[in-house]
């Protein structure tokens, strides 16, 4: 039976080798867009294809074939002393990879929301509720490595790039180490005799590439939204669990590590089924029973101090309730995707993009495995029902994920875990139903060479820039999604006209794509047609009430064109959403003042004074909150304080053109005339175009008669 299983196990493997390659070749060629999980090839010379598909299906029946020569040989090569050995390559490997994950790290961001991180990061964003402890670990490594990458010869997005860059590697510098160990353990599960002993160091370390090869690995390569962490905490969990089920560990370490996993994402909770199994199975024996008991009880006891440091983070803040409303988006098909999506043949060909892309073993290796371990009936082998639970939580749950606001294909990141659970769970499926090593070793070497050329082209397609937008470029995302992230890439390279017609490629594509609008109305902004950006926000406020990036926008552009009573609407939105921002308190009292209410300014303008003070006490040399802060007071007529504002504005930036004009109107209302006109004329020194020029021009003409 052990035979039949390692037969299965090369034939499944032989057959995915040959559809990587007939799909590869088809996404290079003629469904590069369809094919986006595996159109790696399409951004190289055709020649690489050939020859990456020639050397993996030839070196691969070249080892097969010559089985016996390939176990003689790692027999010879296994050391005497294997645990020495064993520090020194997984030492080696670790420092080797760790270089290799940063030299070829990932030069793009337009994947989940790295976009967003790369903005929101730097302003102090310490929280998200959906992985918390990602959030504020991801803050963490930004404020201790960004002094590292500050340049004049870099821009604020490389250099926060880069910044974080550095957690993705040093998390993957740990799985190198702890998927050596996960490999023992999945190696552990086969049976073997004496004269197989030999093999299994150099087995062991086949298995340990496999992992290490798989397309999920990417998120290694300093991968802007970090789900390493999440992945890393699955894997150790994993490598746990299966010490648990040969009882050499404690049932508390894996239901710590699972619980801390929840804390780095809340979709962790997709294992929760496999460690119940492992509450199960220890109360099950009577020797284990109590130190089950005890140890399920800790667990739950971390669970609720966990909970209470998050609320601590975040202020009303429950993790427990926030995974149950998670769960019921999920299950319920009530998230950004319509409901009907999986039942159509896109989500299909998502799906199947999602699993080889994160494979390409994974999934269709571990579909083969699960039915030879049924039909051997390995459930009764605690480990293998164990692995066959917590990978059927996932496909089940990867499954059942619609498309998002995001895109599918752009959203890969977040189910990319399910590689790794995958593939370990179809190799420990494996090797609970086969025994003995001999003829293995083939097989692996085979399954390497196909990790290998699946997921080399993908590193090597990620740290450049311009094959990123290459692929960027064809990815099927859907409603005019694509052209947006397409725009907005130019957009960050200050590429305005290229980046222009691309968002309103996107509009054309898709009127209803609210950011698309929101970002051609920032274009048309940036170019000087007030009138076309006022449209295209009012069009994304009409789509997307509830923004209030949108309505500050629109309330900019309106008083950019003297249409201030238009705008008293959205500024009372956004102070309904942001009732203590002094900004919005002030533009209120601007808005007001202008449209003839000069009352109700007054009133809005004495509420802005004292949230701008608190803001200045927080930061008294910042150049926003003192203007911000002067001119509440100006219009407030407390004209003394509202000068030494100002003052404080010109000594950070003595060219700061408003604050010269407003300190010659504060001069003047304080009587002091030839020193107000000494600030008036540096003013339009500086900017010869000021919006108050006629009248600061007509003061002067009365000031010099």
């Amino acid at each position: 039976m052990g035979q039949a299983s390692d037969r299965v196990l090369l034939g499944t493997l032989i057959s995915i080798a040959v559809l990587t390659a007939v799909l590869h070749i088809l996404g290079a060629t003629l469904l590069a867009s369809s094919f986006w999980g595996v159109h790696v090839y399409a951004f190289f010379h055709p020649s690489v294809l050939i020859a990456a598909t020639l050397f993996m299906l030839g070196l691969g029946i070249l080892v097969l074939v010559r089985s016996n020569t390939v176990d003689d040989r790692l027999l010879g090569a296994a050391p005497s002393q294997a645990n020495r050995r064993t520090g020194i390559v997984v030492g080696g490997a670790v420092l080797a990879g760790s270089a290799l994950f940063w030299l070829a790290r990932t030069r793009n961001a337009y994947l989940g929301d790295g976009n967003t991180l790369l903005d929101n990061i730097p302003r102090g964003e310490l929280f998200h509720p959906r992985e918390p402890l990602t959030a504020f670990l991801q803050q963490q490594v930004y404020r201790l490595t960004s002094p590292l990458f500050e340049s004049d010869a870099t821009t604020d997005a490389t250099a926060v790039q880069s910044a974080l860059a550095v957690g993705s590697v040093l998390a993957g510098a740990l799985l190198i180490g702890v998927t050596w160990l996960l490999a023992r353990e999945l190696l552990a599960l086969r049976r073997t005799s004496g004269n197989d002993e030999g093999l299994r160091w150099t087995t062991t370390i086949l298995v340990w590439l496999i992992l290490l090869s798989q397309g999920y690995v990417q998120l290694f390569f300093g991968y802007i939204e970090n789900y390493t962490f999440y992945t890393l905490a699955v894997a150790i969990y994993l490598w746990l669990a299966l010490r648990v089920l040969r009882s050499v560990s404690p049932l508390i370490l894996p239901g710590i590590v699972l619980t801390v996993a929840l804390a780095l994402h809340l979709a962790s909770a997709i294992l929760m089924p496999s460690f119940l199994f492992l509450v199960v199975w220890a109360l099950s024996n009577r020797q284990r029973r109590t130190a089950a008991i005890r140890d399920t009880i800790i667990c739950l006891l971390f669970a609720v101090l966990l909970r209470q440091g998050l609320a601590m983070m975040e202020a009303r803040y429950d993790i427990f309730s926030m995974l149950v409303e998670t769960t019921r988006l999920a299950f319920g098909q009530k998230a950004d995707s319509p409901a009907d999506y999986l039942l159509t043949w896109v989500h299909l060909r998502d799906f199947l993009n999602e699993q080889l892309l994160v494979g390409p073993l994974g999934l269709l290796l571990f579909l083969p495995a699960a039915t030879v371990a049924l039909y051997k009936h390995s459930w009764r082998h605690a480990a293998g029902v164990f692995l066959f639970i917590a990978a059927g939580s996932y496909l089940v749950v990867s499954w059942i994920a619609g498309d998002s606001n995001l895109g599918y294909a752009r959203n890969w990141d977040l189910f990319a875990v399910v590689g790794l659970v995958f593939t370990a769970a179809a190799f420990g499926l494996f090797f609970v139903s086969g025994e003995g090593l001999r003829r293995l070793s083939a097989a692996l070497i085979f399954a390497l060479l196909l990790s290998l050329y699946h997921t080399f082209p993908w590193v090597a397609t990620n740290a450049s820039s311009g094959r990123s937008l290459a692929r960027l470029e064809l990815l099927p995302l859907g409603l005019g999604r694509t052209e947006m992230l397409v725009g907005a890439w130019h957009d960050r390279r200050g590429q305005a006209k290229e980046a222009h017609r691309w968002y309103e490629s996107a509009v054309r594509a898709n009127p209803a794509n609210a950011n698309a609008q929101y970002l051609l109305s920032l274009s048309y902004a940036r170019s000087g047609n007030a009138d076309a950006a006022i449209s295209c926000i009012g069009e994304a406020i009409k789509l997307r009430p509830d923004k209030l990036v949108f309505r500050q926008l629109i309330v900019n552009m309106l008083f950019f064109v003297g249409r201030f009573s238009e705008s008293i609407p959205h500024i009372e939105f956004s102070l309904e959403q942001e009732p203590a921002s002094a900004n919005s308190w002030a533009l209120y009292g601007d808005a007001l003042k202008r449209s003839g209410r000069g009352e109700d300014a007054k009133n809005a303008f004495r509420k802005a004074v004292p949230l701008y003070e608190n803001e200045w006490r927080q930061n008294p040399t910042d150049v926003q909150v003192n203007f911000g802060y002067g001119h509440a007071l100006f219009s407030s007529d407390r004209y003394e304080e509202a000068l030494k504002c100002f003052l404080r504005v010109l000594e950070g930036n003595p060219n700061h053109d408003a604050a010269l004009s407003y300190v010659g109107f504060t001069l003047r209302q304080l009587g002091r005339n030839d020193e107000a006109n000494v600030y008036f004329r540096k003013c339009l020194q500086v900017n010869p175009n000021h919006p108050d020029r006629a009248q600061i021009e007509n003061w002067l003409r009365g000031a010099d008669r």
